[in-house]
């Protein structure tokens, strides 16, 4: 694996290719969906909150079966995934809780702005800057992920933490 500013690369993802963004801010990297991710090991507790958004720019093209786009685990998981229950849906598991949508042509390839935020009751996604029909699947209790104490923690992109979910895009 090799280091970057962002954490550890592991299993080779690609890097380097065509930047998502047309501001030129940088290279994106791709995941094979087999054993490719990203670690972040030193990231530290943004203590006691109430909201916490995730964002990401993402393309792909994969079909149904869960795949993990982001994963934060502290006091609680904090984990965003595509695929589960089909090609189209976005599950937000936050705090105990089960939330998702699903969204028109979310696997078509085309680049989307994904945008996640997470209160100790509910989860809403932003898709290119739009809100999406949210449907909640189990009741969250508590901060969403967030912990109080300071310490190391992990996050986790293109796969959960357990080692599943690799994401393919």
């Amino acid at each position: 694996s090799a280091k970057h500013s962002l954490g550890t690369y592991t299993n080779a993802p690609t890097r380097g290719v065509t930047s998502l963004l047309t501001s030129g801010l940088g290279n994106s990297t791709t995941f094979d969906g087999v054993n490719d991710y990203v670690t972040a090991t030193t990231w530290w507790s943004l203590g006691s909150k109430d909201e916490i958004s995730v964002e990401l720019l993402m393309a792909t093209t994969a079909g149904a079966g869960e795949k993990c786009l982001f994963h934060m685990k502290q006091d609680s998981d904090l984990y965003v995934t595509v695929g589960k229950g089909g090609a189209t849906v976005i599950t937000v598991y936050a705090s105990g809780g089960e939330f998702t949508c699903t969204v028109a042509n979310l696997n078509n390839g085309s680049t989307k702005h994904i945008a996640v935020s997470c209160t100790a009751t509910a989860a809403t996604v932003y898709v290119n800057g739009v809100a999406q029909t949210m449907t909640t699947t189990s009741a969250a209790s508590g901060n969403p992920g967030i912990g109080t104490e300071q310490g190391g923690y992990v996050i986790n992109i293109g796969r959960r933490i357990d080692a599943s979910m690799y994401f393919t895009g």
